[in-house]
């Protein structure tokens, strides 16, 4: 549970982008800077915990770290830190998982905003190495409230069948690019240490702050 999420982007947008989210072309204008942008953000990276941090830290006085800001560093820059520091948390957490279950996970699917993005789907596939499906209803908690509700209005017998004639059956899959893996690899072993070096000073900085 990463409490931030999408919420962080929204309001990195609102709070430094000239008309933020009333711009109807904002994440696309976004995603084509950031695209030009290498892996790492030219040594830019945003621990995302805004809002503190549930698992694997469960602290609530963990916060947002920004390291490695310099004068070259654009607008396109911390947008793309923003999107990679979520996609390295997830990430981190799926390795966890796989370790503790002893299972593996071979593929995400991606659902809510951020899927509509090619270059965070795109990205979550090349740090991960692992496909990302992206099916044809974004909104699927949505859906699957409206599969219950009729379901539970008599319309079908189960779930299962509200499930089989609601949903869609159009599936995209978003492949790693080759060799991208070893790149996020690297910075994700950066990142795993940024919690451990900065807790303290946050945990401070919350009750001065008091």
């Amino acid at each position: 549970v990463l409490r931030s999420g999408s919420f962080l982007i929204n309001w990195f947008v609102d709070q430094f982008v000239p008309e933020g989210r009333k711009d109807p072309t904002v994440f696309s204008r976004l995603d084509a800077a950031a695209q030009e942008i290498p892996i790492g953000c030219d040594g830019l990276l945003i621990q995302p915990y805004w809002s503190g941090v549930m698992d694997p830290y469960w602290d609530v006085s963990a916060r947002g770290v920004t390291f490695g800001q310099s004068g070259s560093h654009k607008l396109a820059h911390f947008y793309r830190a923003i999107l990679e520091g979520i996609t390295l948390d997830q990430v981190m957490r799926t390795c966890a998982l796989e370790e503790a279950s002893g299972q593996t996970i071979d593929y995400y699917v991606a659902i809510g905003g951020g899927a509509g993005s090619p270059l965070w789907r795109q990205m979550l596939a090349d740090a991960s190495n692992k496909p990302v499906l992206i099916i044809d209803t974004l909104e699927a908690s949505a859906l699957g409230a409206g599969m219950t509700a009729a379901f539970g209005a008599g319309w079908f017998s189960s779930i299962a069948e509200a499930a089989s004639q609601m949903a869609g059956h159009e599936t995209q899959t978003i492949d790693p690019h080759a060799g991208a893996s070893e790149r996020y690899e690297a910075l994700l072993d950066i990142y795993e240490k940024v919690y451990d070096a900065c807790a303290g000073i946050n945990r401070r900085l919350v009750e001065f702050a008091k």
